[in-house]
């Protein structure tokens, strides 16, 4: 009877879980609709007198999913391998590990120029969802468009947790931005500031270079990949941007000496 009782209650527990993962998931799914909703009618010519509450309710259509995913993967320790699949448009980049994550979305505040709302998600001591502080934050009110995080890529240290998350920004339909960002797993929690790429100017948390988006419109991916990552994560390589910002066929390429990325020069 007692072992009876105890496969009932564990076939009960696994349903309970999985009911509340897609519970999860379809009232993140109405909420981010509405963006979708408000975003439409902005660009809808012949409701233009109602312009400006359209676009208000975009903003706090942002806000109050922003505050859901915020408050789900916060709570949910096994969102962090969950693939969110029928939100369409949210764009998830996770680790190899699966032990670090950044969410992004279009928040369609913008024009040309878009603008790009972000969480992370991390396995520390436990599982926390957090907004970055640096260029990661959310921008909805802010003059940084942000970018669209595409990829997360790890390097591989002693016992430290090291990411980086590759981003891709529009600032029109020609001037774009592709770039890496750092991110370490501590004991104090996120550090969003670190700084290892070694540039001729200084010491940054940022590896990125302006660029001319139609030089490399042809390509077929999408995002369009322009930076390559070893799988080790100690080794970038980044294209030559010419003075008229077009994307170039030679490279530069940054190692990792152990302290810092520096450009290599072999």
């Amino acid at each position: 009877m007692k072992k009876l009782f105890l496969i009932s209650f564990l076939l009960c527990c696994k349903s309970g879980f999985g009911q509340d993962m897609k519970d999860i998931e379809n009232d993140l799914v109405r909420s981010f609709n509405k963006i979708d909703s408000f975003w439409e009618l902005t660009t809808d010519t012949s409701l233009s007198q109602h312009y400006v509450d359209y676009e208000d309710s975009l903003v706090v259509a942002n806000k109050k999913f922003k505050l859901k995913l915020l408050s789900y993967t916060s709570k949910y320790p096994t969102t962090l391998n969950y693939d969110f699949s029928r939100i369409k448009y949210l764009f998830i980049a996770t680790s190899q590990d699966h032990k670090f994550r950044i969410y992004s979305w279009d928040t369609w505040t913008g024009g040309t120029e878009h603008f790009f709302a972000h969480l992370i998600q991390f396995q520390g001591e436990k599982v926390e969802s957090v907004e970055s502080k640096t260029f990661g934050k959310n921008t909805m009110d802010d003059d940084d468009p942000s970018g669209l995080y595409s990829e997360v890529f790890q390097l591989s240290i002693d016992n430290r947790k090291i990411y980086y998350g590759y981003f891709h920004s529009s600032a029109s339909t020609r001037d774009a931005f592709d770039g890496l960002q750092l991110f370490e797993i501590g004991n104090q929690g996120l550090n969003d500031s670190l700084k290892l790429f070694k540039t001729e100017k200084n010491l940054s948390n940022i590896l990125g270079f302006d660029f001319d988006f139609f030089s490399v419109v042809d390509r077929k991916e999408r995002p369009i990949k322009l930076i390559e990552c070893s799988d080790d994560g100690k080794t970038i390589r980044i294209p030559v941007i010419d003075d008229k910002e077009q994307v170039t066929n030679k490279w530069i390429t940054y190692r990792f000496d152990g302290k810092y990325f520096v450009e290599s020069k072999n």
